[in-house]
């Protein structure tokens, strides 16, 4: 199976790229993951960008589209980092960083924007 993440930024999308590959190593399913960036907020007003994304990455009946829309951490992770006297949370260093280190089913359990994603990742 193919998997086409669409992602409005570089480094959030990397992050989201390196959770959805740990949530598909846990189950032991092989699938590939193509990430491309788009424009904030061309995925909703910009129709002719998305088909082309959605052509460039040559869909099948075995491919999934996930667009990454809805959860939205910068701010909770700032406040977090704050809380902890780190007050340079770098969305573009720190997201890859704590990709890396988390665990998928942790993060499903406190936030539901996640668990949707996981879920529509393993149907």
């Amino acid at each position: 199976m193919t998997i086409a993440l669409l992602t409005e930024d570089g480094p959030s999308g990397e992050a989201i790229r390196i959770l959805a590959e740990k949530c598909l190593t846990k189950t032991g399913r092989s699938s590939k993951i193509i990430r491309r960036c788009i424009n904030r907020g061309d995925i909703f007003t910009n129709p002719r960008k998305l088909a082309a994304l959605v052509k460039q990455v040559n869909v099948r009946e075995q491919t999934k589209i996930i667009l990454e829309n809805e959860c939205r951490p910068e701010s909770i992770l700032k406040e977090i980092y704050r809380k902890h006297g780190k007050s340079d949370f770098n969305k573009s260093r720190d997201d890859i960083i704590i990709a890396n280190h988390a665990d998928p089913d942790r993060i499903a359990k406190r936030c539901g924007s996640f668990k949707k994603f996981q879920q529509i990742l393993l149907s």
